[in-house]
């Protein structure tokens, strides 16, 4: 990559950060776009830690991006200015949350200081929407800019994306959770259609990587699958270490253990226990379960129950053709994305062999309710009683 800046090595420990960017270069933003479900919150939560604030700053580094998936004043911008992926609405560029975004930038530009932002909202809203890319671009003028998006398998981001979105809330009123309980092939075949929310929501594709690479010289794809499965390998000391490349300290924090790295928050959760959540919000929609029941304490009944191996669990599932263009669509995403990557020809066995353990486990599928219930009848009474009498 051209324009790169190479920096002597620091100690771990913190130091004041000593002046280094060369005549003539200019400050490294690093935009780390999303999408959504690829590790961001865990990315965010490290990046915001003050421990790893004080190492990027040894490595002269600032942190600019979302706290932990809090938000940040640019993401209501995000949320109220763009519009329908195509468009902006008319004040978008006069937006005092857009100039407050950009003076900042200018600031940190001004004092030659690298940024780092990481925001899954830039790949949501301004992804295919190519005016809001261009307004993205003039504000990131005078700066080396190094656009970072993560592939996440097509059939995985998939999954995980569908659990995000029906998963039951124990913090919100019972009855708001009754349209949350949508099957898979149901939430697919909408989604397929644009019919629901995660309409607004895609993984990368080549199509959006396109779009950004005509607009950014620098446009770099983190594959969360590289050395996947190797005891040594851990996702967020690789982004650390192979995306901010010129932070040799936060990198060392990374692999010593320095840093607070852990696992995704929003990790979707085994699907037999969403499968339990989505049957327990049933019961409470059916008077079951008094919608004063916990969910907290009604799911742990029924992921027991269904846990017991002679348990028949009526099913509906994705149809055969619907799997193949997962599948297909899975193969080619990663031949287009990562394509040193696929060449392998373990990897393409990996794709298969995972996909086809994901049908097994019914993953593309979800529980006929109605049916479960006349199945289940013994404990869907054993259910209300227990619960009618707390």
């Amino acid at each position: 990559l051209s324009g790169l800046i190479y920096f002597r090595r620091h100690s771990l420990e913190y130091s004041p950060a000593l002046p280094f960017i060369r005549d003539g270069h200019r400050p490294i933003a690093i935009i780390h776009v999303g999408p959504r479900k690829t590790a961001s919150t865990a990315l965010q939560s490290v990046f915001s830690a003050n421990v790893t604030r004080q190492y990027l700053a040894t490595d002269h580094f600032v942190y600019v991006g979302k706290n932990g998936g809090k938000r940040r004043y640019w993401d209501h911008f995000l949320f109220d200015c763009v519009q329908d992926r195509t468009g902006l609405s008319d004040d978008c560029r006069s937006d005092e949350r857009w100039r407050n975004f950009t003076s900042r930038l200018d600031r940190r530009r001004d004092q030659k200081t690298n940024i780092i932002i990481s925001e899954e909202g830039f790949l949501r809203f301004f992804g295919y929407n190519e005016p809001a890319l261009d307004l993205l671009a003039n504000a990131l003028k005078g700066w080396d800019v190094r656009i970072v998006a993560v592939y996440r398998r097509y059939y995985e981001w998939l999954l995980s994306e569908y659990s995000q979105e029906v998963k039951p809330r124990s913090d919100i009123h019972p009855k708001r959770n009754f349209k949350r309980i949508q099957g898979f092939p149901q939430w697919y075949s909408d989604q397929k259609n644009g019919q629901n929310k995660s309409e607004t929501y895609f993984p990368l594709e080549k199509g959006v990587l396109k779009l950004w690479q005509s607009r950014f010289d620098h446009v770099e794809i983190f594959n969360m699958h590289q050395n996947e499965g190797l005891v040594s390998s851990n996702l967020i000391q690789r982004f650390i270490c192979e995306i901010v490349r010129e932070a040799p300290a936060t990198c060392a924090a990374a692999r010593t253990g320095r840093l607070p790295i852990s696992t995704e928050k929003n990790v979707a959760p085994p699907h037999i226990v969403l499968d339990a959540e989505i049957v327990a919000v049933y019961m409470q929609k059916e008077e079951i379960a008094p919608l004063t029941t916990p969910l907290d304490e009604l799911v742990p009944v029924v992921t027991q129950f269904l846990n017991r191996t002679n348990v028949n669990v009526p099913r509906y599932c994705l149809e055969y053709e619907q799997l193949d263009d997962i599948l297909f669509k899975t193969l080619r995403d990663e031949k287009e994305l990562v394509p040193e990557f696929a060449a392998a020809d373990s990897e393409v066995d990996t794709v298969r062999e995972g996909f086809e353990q994901a049908v097994r486990d019914n993953r593309f599928c979800n529980v006929k309710l109605k049916a479960a219930r006349r199945q289940w009848r013994t404990f869907f009474a054993r259910v209300r009683n227990q619960f009618a009498s707390d």
